[in-house]
C-alpha cells in the first residue's frame, strides 16, 4: 500500500474486527498551533504532542470512537502564596473546572494534571476521593483528570467477557457484549455529542502557555480520502472526527480522524494505494492536495505501450500477467508491480530502485546486473530466481521463498531477510551481507 499525503497530516492503517467482520481503519491527525490556527508539519506535531503526554498515557488507539471526546495534557503554576489553583476549559457543549492542589517546593511550583492533582468531578474508576477540594460546587468530589483513562478495572466490563465461546466463534475480535464505548479515554464530562464538525469554539484559563486566557476555534478542516484498490477501482471513504487533543504548554491542538473500509487480509494488501488531501469548509476548497503521481495503463494497449516505453519509471503496473514480455534494462524506479506475475521474465540490468515487488511471481526470473536499491520483495516467489551481480542494498526480501536462488555476487549490504525461506540449494558466494536483517528460515 503506497500513502500519497501533504506534510501536515499524519495517517495509519489498522486492522480491527467487529461481530465477526473484519475492517480497517484509517486514522488522520492534523496539528495546529492555538495562537493563531497555522498548521506545523505532521512530524513536528506528534513530536511536540508525544513530549507533552505524562507518563504511562497514550495519545491515540487508532481504532474508532463511538463518542467524539477532547483530552488535554498540561501542566499549571501554583502561586507561592497559594496551595492550590483553578484551570477551565471549554471545549464546544462541554465545559470542565478543576482544583489542582499539590505539595510543591518553592523552586518548582509546576503540577501536572493528572490523577493524583486535579480534582472536581465524577470518579469513572468507582468511588469518590475523601476530602477532596472540588472547584465544579455541582460536580461530585473525586478525580478529575483531563488526560487518557488507563487500564482502569471500572472499565473492564467494556471490554466483555472472553470465554470458551469467544474463542470458538469472534477470536481475534472482540466478543459480542464488548462496549462500543470501550475505546473511548475521556471521562463523560468531555464527550461531544454533536461531535466534532470544525469551528468548535475552544477556551482554556488557568494553564502554564496559556498567558492567562486562551480563545480560539477548532480548524474548519477535513481530509478527504480517496483509495484504489488493485483492481483499479477508485472510491472515497468517509472522515469523521471522533478526538481532540489540547496542549496549552507549547500551545499545540491535535484533531484525528477516522475513515473506515472492508475487506482484504489483516494487511490490506488489496488496496494499491490511499491519496490524502486537506480541505476547507464546506465547499471543500483543496488547500493541500499533492498530485497522485502513478500512471495506470490500459489493460487493452499494456503490452504495445510496455514493449515501446523506454521508461516505466512511477507506473502501476500491479496486479497484471507480464510473463513472456522482456523488460531487460528498462527503467523501473519507483513502479508498482505488487502482485503481479513475473515468473521467467528477463530483467537484466534493470533499474528499480525504491519499487514495489509484494506477493510477486518472480520464479526463474533474471536480474543480472540490476540496480534495485530500498526495493520491496516482501512475501513474493523467488525460486530459482538467477539474481547474480545485482545491487539490492536497503531492499526488503521478507518472508520471501528463496529456494534454489542465486544472489552470488550480489549487493545485499543493509537488505531485510526476516523470516526468508531459503534452502540448501540458495547461493550466496561472493554476496555482500553487511548489516544485513537476517533471521531467514530453512527448509
Amino acid at each position: 500500500m503506497r500513502l500519497h499525503k501533504p506534510d501536515s497530516l499524519y495517517a495509519s492503517c489498522q486492522p480491527f474486527y467487529e461481530r465477526g467482520e473484519q475492517f480497517h481503519c484509517l486514522s488522520v491527525s492534523l496539528g495546529f498551533w492555538l495562537s493563531n490556527g497555522e498548521i506545523p508539519p505532521a512530524d513536528q506535531a506528534w513530536i511536540t504532542a508525544l513530549r507533552e503526554l505524562p507518563s504511562g498515557m497514550f495519545l491515540d488507539p487508532g481504532l474508532p470512537k463511538a463518542q467524539a471526546e477532547w483530552l488535554l495534557a498540561g501542566q499549571a503554576r501554583i502561586p507561592a502564596t497559594c496551595r492550590e489553583i483553578r484551570a477551565r476549559v471549554t471545549v464546544g457543549s462541554s465545559c470542565r473546572r478543576f482544583l489542582i492542589r499539590g505539595q510543591v517546593s518553592p523552586e518548582d511550583r509546576l503540577v501536572p494534571l493528572d490523577w493524583e492533582h486535579s480534582f472536581g468531578a465524577t470518579d469513572k474508576a468507582g468511588g469518590k476521593r475523601p476530602g477532596a477540594m472540588v472547584a465544579d460546587p455541582d460536580a461530585p468530589p473525586g478525580p478529575a483528570c483531563p488526560g487518557a483513562r488507563g487500564a482502569w478495572p471500572g472499565l473492564y466490563d467494556a471490554y466483555g467477557r472472553y470465554d470458551q465461546l469467544w474463542l470458538r466463534t469472534r477470536w481475534p475480535g472482540p466478543p459480542d457484549d464488548a462496549h462500543p464505548l470501550r475505546h473511548n479515554r475521556a471521562q463523560p464530562a468531555q464527550w461531544l455529542p454533536d461531535g466534532l464538525a470544525g469551528a468548535e469554539k475552544i477556551e482554556l484559563e488557568g494553564f502554564v502557555g496559556c498567558g492567562g486566557l486562551v480563545k480560539t476555534q477548532v480548524p474548519r478542516l477535513r481530509p478527504r480520502v480517496r483509495v484504489r484498490s488493485r483492481k483499479a477501482d477508485i472510491f472515497a471513504l468517509e472522515t469523521v472526527a471522533d478526538t481532540l487533543w489540547l496542549f496549552p504548554g507549547p500551545g499545540l491542538g491535535m484533531i484525528f480522524w477516522r475513515a473506515l473500509f472492508r475487506g482484504g487480509d489483516e494487511a490490506a494488501s488489496h488496496i494499491a494505494e490511499i491519496h490524502l488531501s486537506l480541505h476547507e469548509g464546506a465547499e471543500e476548497t483543496a488547500i493541500a492536495d499533492p498530485p497522485m503521481p502513478r500512471i495506470t495503463l490500459p489493460d487493452a494497449s499494456l503490452g504495445a505501450r510496455i514493449a515501446d516505453a523506454a521508461s516505466l519509471r512511477g507506473m502501476d503496473l500491479s496486479g497484471l500477467d507480464l510473463r513472456g514480455l522482456s523488460l531487460a534494462g528498462r527503467d523501473l524506479r519507483l513502479a508498482i508491480l505488487d502482485g503481479s506475475n513475473l515468473e521467467g521474465v528477463d530483467l537484466t540490468g534493470v533499474r528499480a530502485d525504491g519499487a514495489s515487488f509484494v506477493q510477486c511471481g518472480l520464479a526463474e526470473s533474471s536480474w543480472k546486473g540490476a540496480c534495485c536499491r530500498a526495493a520491496d520483495f516482501s512475501r513474493s516467489g523467488l525460486e530459482r530466481a538467477c539474481m547474480t551481480g545485482a545491487d539490492f542494498m536497503g531492499a526488503s526480501f521478507r518472508e520471501s521463498r528463496c529456494l534454489g536462488t542465486d544472489f552470488s555476487g550480489s549487493n545485499l549490504y543493509g537488505a531485510d531477510l526476516c523470516r526468508c525461506l531459503l534452502d540448501a540449494d540458495s547461493s550466496w558466494r561472493g554476496a555482500m551481507l553487511g548489516r544485513t536483517v537476517l533471521g531467514a528460515e530453512g527448509v
